[in-house]
């Protein structure tokens, strides 16, 4: 299955540099949609930058080791962190720590960077409460177990 990724976010546009980062092992699973439940253990996975275009070029393949569901949604309160951002995995909220680790293992480079791009779409989300399978192609990494 095809996994495409954006080279440019933002406004002014700024590299995602998310090609190299999942090459060199830094970016580790990706957040997408999945309504028809079609990402599952052992899917192929063809890592892809401009999909849909004449530019399109697959850069690596890998294999779905996995997936969780993730929900995002903005609350003030005493478990919210950056912004009111919380995130809760399965049924399992991560902490302050954990959500930077989940932040960085997504290939973002600062808490504040995922916000820019995930808030506007919580904000339009049913309830402002965003649902997303996130994807995994490491073996080891997942969230929520006590054994992570």
């Amino acid at each position: 299955m095809v996994l495409g990724f954006r080279t440019q976010w933002g406004k002014p546009p700024r590299p995602t540099e998310f090609e190299q980062k999942i090459l060199d092992g830094r970016k580790k699973h990706t957040l997408r949609e999945d309504p028809k439940d079609r990402w599952k253990a052992g899917n192929s996975i063809q890592f892809v930058v401009g999909n849909r275009t004449k530019d399109r070029r697959q850069f690596a393949t890998g294999e779905c080791t996995g997936t969780q569901m993730v929900y995002m949604t903005l609350k003030s309160g005493k478990r919210s962190f950056h912004h009111g951002l919380l995130i809760r995995i399965d049924d399992y909220t991560l902490n302050y720590y954990e959500a930077n680790w989940f932040i960085t293992n997504d290939g973002f480079d600062s808490v504040e960077q995922f916000i820019h791009w995930f808030k506007p779409l919580i904000e339009q989300a049913p309830g402002k409460l965003l649902t997303r399978k996130l994807i995994h192609w490491t073996k080891d990494l997942r969230y929520g177990r006590p054994d992570y």
